[in-house]
């Protein structure tokens, strides 16, 4: 058997070549109670039926929001319907203007020259026309709003409008600006690049958001360079006209709002007189005016503080924007158990309103500089339902490439690409679909034993298990469900609500989305299919000698562990294991020969239940041949030079057409491939055994079903034959 293993490889090779006490917080507000007689949970189906438009939100504001990173225009538009089956109101695209590389092709992580960051190194205010955008045309992101306007799904846009690309290479001690902006803004915005735009000279920012004057800080935040970024003179009628026009043009293209990076780098009319602008004044206002009967959402991304004197207000009675310091909070009750953190953030406080704020369960940035890459599955679920379950909050849900606790997986996804991860689970759906249910009823938030829990009006409600266990029984006080039955939307689990307390058991994934349910209980959420290409181990969409590379690689141990879902890809024998055999049906595949498989196609497993055993490589089972198998072989004790050894070939798996080829290095036939064996038993003569001055040989047949090599031999010869191969 080690042999035929050994045998079997070198066919392949040839062929492929803060402890808390009991908080609550009760959050007044019109409340419409949706169940009216007898079972909540019932109503929640109906209303998220595909008939009744997935029951998602009328306005960005109350929905949740899907940060689609790096997907392209296309690939947003595939998932559009079970982006709505998910529960999700908002997809936000990434920046989709000019920018100064090509990043079709790219990885999202390809070393200090390129990657995901170069979506936010603009060169022109315009949606973007060149075919090397991994993003995607006008074009194509025109038809993607469309598609998605007709299934009742928003679409907005990462708005980078604080700076332009660099020119690589120019050094820090550099301060001329012009020196540092990219030559492709020549060519796209050439008002912006002839008159000199931008805030001189350059220099990069400090962050000085303490220690330091008024001045000081507002200077640095908003006129120095973000990252070194040649920083726009956003001060300037002729920038603001440029970006007003980019807005407006977003908007007829499709555009239901935007996301505005960096956005505290850009200054307000309420700043010191001598650093303020009309800037958002004449172009967001501006352009909310001019389609005043449509929703223009927007937020601002806006980290840590605003600066020296400078409070959030200035932008909240703008737009909408994400509290960093309250997330960070949410994210340490969840990996330490409630012990620390708080889970339950209160709004109104000091800079936000629960209308005017956004969460997250984790930023690009925070997951991409490793600060919260480590969170798993399960606890970004917990986050995300301690967010979305709130009232009136504003939340984006960010779509990892991969669900891995290691950013080194980005490494492995190319830019464009639309991965189902944690963002199609059930427990996603279902904290969405709650959002939606009870949009505009009343909330009441506790924390308690390391449960969180959030009540909404009078018949839902919310329950995390904090802790590193997560499967839970609990036993909470109650303020204002009614009392009686109710039905978890995950597990299906039920809970009772009665003498002033919620009991149940919280399931696995730490999370229960709770509805009154005295009716008859239906279908509970489940994953989605999980789709993927037989034989595409590397998930590009093509089937190609890559993945037969890839495979062969694991089968030999160079490739030490491959995934679930890469075992149903490579798999494509259909035996449980993911071996060199497989690798040559793909490179049958690959050179267009026939095999008995669907390689190529698209395979989908129900349920996303996909399986958790990650087969090893196994040396196939020797069976008996049915045709042309001698059925006695005594093989000579010894060889000596110039003797034969007889290789022969069993057809079961009914594979036709194999090419094998003979090769000798140093030989008579030293043109690759070789020579074709063509007879029923090619013999072997072992030349180099004993002469190692003639050339090695390897020797195999074509035959009409090359399944597996069954060697007939002795101890001595088969040291010999390792040798020879």
């Amino acid at each position: 058997m080690k042999m035929k293993r050994v045998l079997s490889v070198l066919l392949a090779a040839i062929i492929v070549v803060s402890c808390f006490a009991v908080a609550s917080v009760a959050v007044s507000g019109a409340s419409a109670d949706v169940a009216a007689s007898g079972s909540a949970y019932d109503s929640m189906q109906t209303a998220i039926s595909a008939e009744n438009g997935y029951g998602l939100s009328e306005t960005v504001d109350q929905g949740t929001i899907i940060q689609a990173w790096n997907w392209s225009f296309k690939n947003i538009e595939a998932n559009l319907e079970k982006l709505a089956s998910q529960g999700f109101t908002t997809i936000q695209v990434s920046p989709p203007n000019e920018i100064k590389k090509a990043t079709k092709g790219v990885k999202v992580t390809a070393g200090d020259t390129n990657g995901w960051w170069m979506f936010y190194q603009p060169v022109g205010f315009q949606l973007n026309e060149s075919t090397d955008n991994a993003l995607g045309t006008k074009s194509e992101f025109v038809s993607m709003c469309q598609k998605a306007h007709q299934l009742g799904l928003k679409i907005i846009v990462d708005a980078v409008i604080n700076h332009v690309g660099t020119k690589d290479g120019t050094p820090d001690s550099d301060s001329s600006v012009m020196n540092h902006v990219n030559d492709k803004v020549k060519t796209f915005e050439p008002v912006l690049y002839n008159n000199q735009l931008f805030h001189s000279p350059w220099k990069k920012m400090q962050y000085i958001e303490s220690n330091a004057s008024q001045y000081d800080s507002t200077y640095d935040l908003t006129r120095n360079c973000t990252s070194g970024l040649p920083d726009l003179k956003t001060e300037d009628q002729r920038v603001q006209d440029m970006i007003y026009e980019y807005l407006e043009e977003l908007i007829e293209s499709g555009a239901d709002g935007f996301r505005f990076d960096a956005a505290k780098h850009i200054e307000t009319p309420d700043d010191i007189s001598s650093l303020r602008s009309d800037f958002w004044t004449d172009t967001l206002v501006k352009v909310k005016n001019k389609y005043s009967d449509r929703e223009i959402y927007a937020y601002g991304e806006i980290l840590n503080t605003c600066g020296i004197n400078r409070p959030f207000s200035m932008y909240t009675k703008l737009f909408d924007v994400t509290d960093s310091s309250s997330y960070w909070s949410i994210k340490d009750a969840v990996v330490k158990g409630g012990s620390n953190g708080n889970a339950i953030p209160y709004y109104p406080n000091a800079n936000f309103t629960s209308k005017n704020v956004v969460q997250w369960d984790e930023s690009h940035d925070t997951y991409c500089d490793g600060n919260t890459s480590g969170l798993t599955s399960l606890q970004r679920g917990k986050i995300w339902a301690l967010v979305a379950g709130r009232k009136d909050i504003s939340c984006v849900y960010f779509a990892r490439p991969d669900d891995g606790t290691s950013t080194g997986a980005m490494n492995n996804v190319t830019l464009g690409e639309a991965k189902s991860t944690s963002w199609a689970n059930a427990t996603t759906k279902a904290v969405n679909q709650f959002n939606n249910y009870f949009i505009g009823q009343d909330e009441y938030c506790s924390s308690s034993g390391g449960t969180a829990w959030i009540e909404r009006g009078s018949t839902g409600a919310i329950i995390v298990n904090l802790g590193g266990t997560t499967s839970k029984s609990v036993s909470l006080t109650n303020h204002k469900l009614t009392n009686g039955t109710y039905k978890d939307a995950i597990t299906g689990n039920t809970f009772t609500v009665s003498g002033g307390k919620i009991s149940g058991s919280v399931g696995s994934t730490g999370v229960a989305c709770i509805y009154e349910n005295n009716a008859t209980p239906t279908e509970k959420p489940t994953d989605p299919p999980v789709t993927y290409v037989l034989g595409d181990i590397d998930e590009t969409n093509e089937v190609d000698n890559v993945d037969a590379t890839y495979i062969l690689r694991y089968a030999i141990g160079v490739v030490k562990s491959i995934t679930d879902k890469q075992v149903l890809e490579g798999d494509v024998d259909g035996d449980k294991a993911v071996t060199v055999i497989d690798a040559t049906y793909i490179q049958r595949y690959a050179v267009k020969m026939s095999t008995p498989y669907a390689i190529g196609e698209t395979k989908v497993v129900e349920g996303g239940q996909i399986p958790t055993q990650k087969p090893t490589t196994q040396t196939p089972t020797t069976q008996t041949p049915t045709t042309q198998e001698p059925t006695t072989y005594n093989p000579p004790t010894t060889h000596e030079v110039g003797d034969t050894v007889t290789l022969y070939f069993s057809n079961n798996k009914g594979w036709d057409g194999v090419n094998v080829y003979m090769w000798s290095e140093g030989g008579e036939s030293t043109a690759w491939p070789g020579v074709a064996a063509t007879y029923v038993v090619y013999q072997c003569y072992l030349q180099r055994l004993r002469r190692p001055d003639r050339g090695r040989r390897r020797c195999f047949r074509r035959c009409s079903g090359l399944r597996s090599v069954l060697l007939r031999y002795t101890e001595r010869p088969r040291s010999l034959l390792g040798r020879l191969l």
